[in-house]
């Protein structure tokens, strides 16, 4: 009996095998031990014997590392606050995907049952809703690894509600973010609220009664 079972969950063993080695392959380790696999780290000591690499940081002196995380992260003192940061960005990107695939497979379901009424107040609204704040967040971190700019994410996105009109300063990753991009999202996104929860209950209401 254990080998019919084995047998038929081979694909299921299959492919947590695969997925170990990719996620060896994000983070450049095996076992838990870093491994320059994709050449050497961008990263180097602040002083020549490396003595005081593990409490006072790394110093990046070329281009990022080709694929994955740098090993050198490994053990230094930021190692945990970038990691931290890399998997919560990360996160933020793998769940706007899957909201909007959510969303995109609500329009199709919508269509084979043939309600023009969800694509309308539903459907529409909450892709508006949805990537105009959590997409545009998805942007910013996309832009901010691309250009390795500083910017505080927490404080745009904060001030996008508290002080729309103020400027972004240091934080501005993009001619034109707050007086042309964010803005517009901001007016969007109150819009597509109403939109989403009023009409169509109305409508039913005025349908069936």
């Amino acid at each position: 009996m254990g080998m019919i079972s084995y047998w038929e969950g081979r694909y299921v063993l299959l492919l947590m095998s695969l997925f170990s080695i990719y996620c060896g392959l994000i983070y450049n380790e095996f076992f838990s031990v870093p491994f320059h696999i994709f050449g050497g780290s961008a990263y180097k000591c602040r002083d020549v014997t490396c003595s005081d690499a593990k409490s006072a940081g790394l110093i990046k002196f070329r281009d990022p590392y080709p694929f994955g995380v740098d090993p050198s992260w490994r053990g230094s003192r930021s190692e945990l606050p970038f990691l931290n940061s890399l998997k919560m960005k990360m996160s933020i990107l793998l769940g706007v995907a899957q909201m909007n695939l959510g969303i995109v497979l609500s329009y199709f379901n919508a269509r084979f049952f043939r309600s023009s009424l969800d694509v309308r107040y539903q459907f529409v609204p909450q892709m508006i809703f949805l990537n105009s704040l959590f997409g545009y967040l998805s942007l910013l971190i996309i832009i901010k690894w691309c250009t390795g700019s500083q910017a505080d994410l927490y404080h745009v996105m904060i001030y996008m509600f508290l002080s729309p009109t103020d400027d972004l300063g240091e934080n501005e990753l993009f001619w034109g973010q707050r007086p042309l991009v964010q803005i517009v999202l901001l007016l969007l996104a109150l819009v597509a609220v109403p939109w989403m929860l009023f009409p169509k209950p109305f409508i039913l209401k005025k349908l069936h009664f």
